[in-house]
């Protein structure tokens, strides 16, 4: 069986931006990129905001630090751009740590003040979302 498996999304969020803005800004590739109003996939909702997000992925793991920092390493050196950003096209940003826990393996979950200063920095919310597997 898999053990506790831990994705980490940086979002960028607002009403209506273009994918190559931020892209070429921030010099990355969006792992997911929609718009305001495309339709979510096998539903019959639409998105009610457009999101540019960068991923880990899944990744088997205790300490949701290891896939803070795989992301937040490819945005240490952005914070003027993502102000310059924020403030530009008004974006929301969130940090977001999706945890799926197999067998009561909880992983570490603590922020290092690094990790809270640049969160600080850029005005960014943090969501953790657990889900419980046995």
């Amino acid at each position: 069986m898999a053990g506790t498996e831990i994705c980490v999304e940086f979002n960028i969020i607002g009403d209506y931006f273009q994918e190559e803005e931020i892209s070429n800004i921030l010099e990355l590739i969006p792992s997911e990129f929609y718009r305001k109003g495309d339709a979510i996939k096998n539903r019959t909702l639409v998105r009610k905001e457009t999101c540019w997000t960068i991923s880990s992925g899944f990744e088997e793991s205790l300490d949701i630090n290891e896939q803070i920092k795989k992301i937040l390493y490819s945005l240490q050196n952005k914070s003027e751009e993502l102000n310059f950003l924020k403030k530009e096209l008004n974006l929301d940003y969130l940090l977001t740590i999706i945890i799926n826990v197999q067998e009561e393996n909880v992983p570490a979950m603590y922020f290092e003040s690094n990790v809270l200063g640049f969160i600080n920095n850029i005005s960014a919310e943090i969501d953790i979302d657990l889900y419980l597997f046995s």
